[in-house]
């Protein structure tokens, strides 16, 4: 029976930058904690009554996610603690976790995803430890047969500011992309090595190379090593039934200048090789 290995790359929260909220999308509403008071809450929080917090004893603390109160339009209320960076990062894994754990019942795509107004002083590097952290903080990777429980789809950041939106759109942006790049080690390194011989590897990560514009993918098999001297590749994997493999990536932008940059890696799919 073969091992059922789940589709890769792992799919992700697609993440948006935009203008204003969209009806229908679960509401996040963020606060921070006080030194002198109750929680502050950022845009949105005038939707909660003004005993909520001391009701449900809410403080505000980094990754503290609580669900609001019925009938306020606010599906989850997020603490960032004070609001440095880091804090944001575990907020975002906390909010996506919670938020994950209770999508069993989920009726529609906007009850999938999950929609944030930023406050007015929050920065690029909040902005992008945020995204990591809603990004990678419901990974998953697990060998079953079983239908796969319903998961975060996209996270909408409200920033009404036009002339804040790009450069948070590109911060968020940039941060998705290494999120999904580390989404993606994870995958390859956690598939199992009955399966991750090294044509599956070769294979699985071509495949992804080759939804990436202008990046060019070649599979050399153990003919093309033999042909072209690379010994050592196969003497190392002379030890194994199953043959060795080189993958080339190749990425020639437009107008580029300067020295050809070579970089070399290996991948391991059952023991070191020696």
């Amino acid at each position: 029976m073969s091992t059922p290995v789940p589709t890769l790359p792992t799919t992700l929260p697609d993440v948006e930058v935009t203008a204003s909220p969209r009806k229908g999308v679960p509401l996040v509403v963020l606060s921070r904690t006080s030194a002198d008071g109750p929680p502050e809450f950022g845009p949105g929080g005038d939707r909660l009554p003004e005993a909520w917090a001391e009701l449900v004893a809410f403080t505000g603390a980094a990754g503290e996610a609580q669900a609001g109160p019925a009938d306020s339009g606010v599906r989850w209320v997020l603490g960032l603690g004070d609001g440095e960076s880091a804090q944001w990062r575990s907020a975002g894994a906390a909010l996506v976790r919670s938020a994950e754990a209770k999508l069993d019942g989920a009726k529609s795509a906007a009850d999938r995803g999950l929609q944030v107004e930023l406050p007015a002083d929050a920065g690029t590097d909040e902005v992008a430890e945020f995204v990591r952290g809603v990004v990678l903080g419901g990974y998953k990777f697990k060998v079953t047969a079983e239908e796969p429980k319903p998961r975060v789809r996209g996270l909408r950041l409200v920033v009404p500011d036009g002339g804040r939106r790009d450069e948070i759109d590109a911060a968020a942006r940039r941060s998705a992309v290494l999120a999904a790049a580390t989404s993606f080690a994870r995958d390859l390194a956690n598939a199992p090595s009955n399966v991750k011989d090294p044509a599956w590897l070769v294979k699985t990560a071509a495949k992804a190379a080759g939804k990436v514009a202008g990046l060019g993918a070649e599979i050399r098999d153990e003919r093309w090593l033999t042909s072209n001297g690379f010994g050592g590749v196969l003497a190392v994997g002379g030890g194994s039934e199953r043959p060795p493999r080189l993958l080339e990536l190749s990425w020639n932008p437009k107008g580029a200048t300067g020295p050809h940059v070579v970089l070399v890696g290996k991948g391991i799919t059952f023991d070191t090789g020696g």
